[in-house]
């Protein structure tokens, strides 16, 4: 069997050149769009189960669990495992009140795909969030993603936003007491700034089930 000239194998070695080059950049397109689209629907995965966590507690937590760990309340489990992002593997950046109890919260990425619509849907097309570094966000229904632009005027003055009394049903009776981490004494109802528990503890599944948690006045 005949081998290939010199002249030949150049001629390979070029069209393969050429192909590489002519391929590679489309692979790396797809690859990177799959990754911003597994970042988006992640993102409306947690929101979901945040928004569930947020009927049940009637606030969101202060913090996401590490990736992959579980988001619950209680006993009950609002997502399996808390995706992270599928380049990096690091956590979602998420911001809430910075209390046990956050009455808002915003969580924010970047989409490798600067070109993608979503980044403009967004309002982060000057960047979003903390520092004005990601390019993408979402937020609780009374709260919008922090924007940036190219000439940002003065932030106004913030007004801190209190921090709600938590109440909830003391285990054994009928009655409606304060509680600091009602999340450690398992109760499956917490009330804000609602002394009266809806008058729901009369009802013992929504009693906690120990008082680890409970006020204990100064």
């Amino acid at each position: 069997m005949k081998g290939l000239t010199l002249i030949e194998l150049v001629i390979v070695i070029a069209i393969l050149g050429a192909l590489y080059f002519l391929i590679t950049p489309t692979v790396i397109t797809q690859l990177e769009k799959a990754r911003d689209a597994r970042r988006k629907i992640d993102f409306n995965l947690i929101q979901k189960s945040l928004e569930q966590y947020y009927d049940s507690a009637n606030c969101y937590p202060s913090s996401l669990p590490a990736c992959n760990q579980s988001l619950k309340l209680g006993t009950t489990t609002y997502l399996d495992g808390i995706p992270c992002d599928p380049k990096t593997h690091s956590a979602y950046t998420y911001i809430g009140s910075g209390s046990s109890c956050s009455p808002s919260f915003t969580l924010y990425t970047n989409l490798e795909r600067t070109d993608d619509i979503s980044i403009d849907l967004a309002g982060c097309h000057y960047g979003c969030g903390p520092g004005c570094q990601y390019n993408y966000g979402i937020a609780s229904p009374n709260m919008a993603v922090v924007r940036c632009g190219p000439t940002p005027s003065p932030a106004p003055t913030a007004v801190p936003t209190p921090t709600p009394l938590l109440y909830a049903c003391s285990p054994g009776y009928n009655s409606c007491d304060q509680y600091d981490n009602p999340y450690i004494s398992l109760c499956p109802k917490v009330f804000p700034n609602d002394p009266t528990c809806q008058n729901a503890c009369i009802d013992p599944q929504n009693r906690c089930k120990n008082a680890a948690g409970k006020h204990i006045p100064q």
